[in-house]
C-alpha cells in the first residue's frame, strides 16, 4: 500500500510538480533534440504505462501473499533510481529530474523495508 502511494507521488512529482517528465524522459533517454514535447514520450504513451502500473501496484494490495507481486512492484521502484538519480541525471547534465526526490526518499527506503520485511517472514516461517 505504501508503494503505491509513493507511485502517486512519484507522478505527481514527474507530471505536475514540478513537471516536465515526459521532457526529460524524450531528451535525456531517447536523445530526441526536434520534437521532445511529443516524441517518443507522449500523454497516451504516459497514460498507458502509468494505467499498466497501477494494475500491478493494486494487485500486490490485494493478493498480499503473492510475495512476487509485491517484490516486482520493488525492483520497479529500485529501477526507477537508475533511471532517474544515474540515466535522467547523465543525459540532461543536472543533479536533479522530475521523480528523482520521490525514488530516494519514498522508493528506495519502502523497497528496502519491503525486503527486509519478507526475507525475516521467510526465515521465521511466517509466510
Amino acid at each position: 500500500m505504501f508503494s503505491f502511494m509513493a507511485l502517486l507521488v512519484h507522478q505527481f512529482e514527474e507530471y505536475v510538480l514540478p513537471g516536465g517528465g515526459p521532457v526529460v524522459i524524450n531528451k535525456a533517454n531517447f536523445g530526441e533534440k526536434v520534437n521532445y514535447r511529443n516524441y517518443p514520450g507522449n500523454m497516451q504513451s504516459a497514460m498507458i504505462v502509468n494505467n499498466l502500473a497501477y494494475i500491478f501496484y493494486i494487485s500486490a494490495i490485494i493478493f498480499p501473499k503473492i510475495i512476487w507481486l509485491g517484490l516486482g512492484t520493488m525492483f520497479f521502484n529500485l529501477f526507477q533510481l537508475i533511471g532517474h538519480g544515474l540515466k535522467m541525471n547523465k543525459g540532461m547534465k543536472t543533479w536533479y529530474n522530475p521523480g528523482l526526490a520521490s525514488v530516494i526518499f519514498l522508493f528506495v527506503p519502502i523497497s528496502i523495508y519491503y525486503m527486509f520485511f519478507i526475507v525475516n517472514k521467510l526465515k521465521y516461517g511466517d509466510v
